[in-house]
């Protein structure tokens, strides 16, 4: 599963739709439809906004660099 997959997976988990999650971070319309995927700007303004187990659950420990 990619890591736009698993966030789309969080964010249905949490009951959150794509559009009111890209407002409430400050990411642009679309953001995470795009087919490329997130850029780290992105990436910086999703962990301002949500909590740690959203990083977590996104990037696990095993997909730690």
């Amino acid at each position: 599963m990619s890591t736009k997959e698993r966030f789309v997976e969080y964010l249905k988990i949490k009951g959150i739709g794509q559009t009111a999650f890209e407002e409430s971070a400050g990411l642009s319309r679309g953001a995470i439809a795009k087919k490329t995927g997130f850029n780290a700007d992105s990436i910086e303004k999703i962990k301002k906004d949500e909590k740690p187990t959203c990083i977590e659950f996104i990037f696990p420990p095993a997909a730690a660099i």
